[in-house]
C-alpha cells in the first residue's frame, strides 16, 4: 500500500519504488512533482507503475502526457476523474 506518507528521507518516488506499487491513486499536483523528481533522476519509469489514478482536481493535458510517457510501455492504463 502506498500512502502519502513515506518514512523520513524518502520521497514519493522512492516510496513508490521501494513498495513496488503497481497502481498509484493521487491528485494531479503530487503526479506533477513525482514527474519532476523523476525526469531530474533521469529515471526511465515510475517503477512498476502500471496505473497511476488521478482526482480531486483538473488535471492538465501536459500532467497526463508525462505520466502516459513516464509508465513506457509498461502500462496500459491512464484514469482519472
Amino acid at each position: 500500500m502506498v500512502t502519502d506518507d513515506p518514512p523520513a528521507g524518502l520521497s514519493r518516488l522512492d516510496w513508490i519504488i521501494q513498495t513496488g506499487a503497481t497502481y498509484v491513486l493521487g491528485v494531479p499536483t503530487h503526479a506533477m512533482d513525482i514527474l519532476v523528481e523523476q525526469k531530474r533522476r533521469r529515471l526511465p519509469r515510475i517503477g512498476n507503475v502500471k496505473i497511476f489514478y488521478m482526482a480531486g482536481s483538473p488535471i492538465s493535458r501536459g500532467c497526463s502526457k508525462g505520466v502516459r510517457r513516464s509508465r513506457n510501455r509498461a502500462a496500459e492504463h491512464l484514469r482519472h476523474d
